[in-house]
C-alpha cells in the first residue's frame, strides 16, 4: 500500500510539472537514428510514443490507444490500467526497486 501511495505521489508531482519544458533535460533528448540501425527507440517524453528510425531520421510515432512502448522488446504493448500507466517522465529518476 505504501508503495502504491508513493508511486501515485510521484506521478502526481510529475504531472503537476507537465507544463514545464523538459525537452532540454539530459535524460529527455530524442535519440538519434544511426544510418545503419533502423530499430525503433523509446521516446523519452511520453511512453505511449516511440521514435521510428526506418528513414534514418527520428520520427515520433504514437502507439495505438491503450498501449505503451516497451523499451527492451521495441514494440507497443497493452498497458495494464490504461495507456501510460507505470511510466515515469524522463526528468524524474526511477526510485530504487521500481
Amino acid at each position: 500500500m505504501k508503495l502504491l501511495l508513493t508511486f501515485t505521489l510521484v506521478i502526481a508531482i510529475a504531472y503537476a510539472h507537465i507544463e514545464e519544458d523538459h525537452s532540454h533535460h539530459p535524460d529527455c533528448q530524442v535519440p538519434a537514428c544511426p544510418r545503419d540501425d533502423h530499430r525503433n527507440r523509446s521516446y523519452p517524453l511520453d511512453c505511449t510514443k516511440y521514435v521510428s528510425c526506418s528513414t534514418g531520421r527520428p520520427i515520433v510515432e504514437k502507439c495505438p490507444s491503450g498501449y505503451k512502448y516497451h523499451q527492451q522488446q521495441r514494440i507497443c504493448e497493452i498497458s495494464i490500467g490504461g495507456a501510460g500507466q507505470g511510466c515515469l517522465p524522463c526528468w524524474i529518476k526511477h526510485p530504487e526497486g521500481l
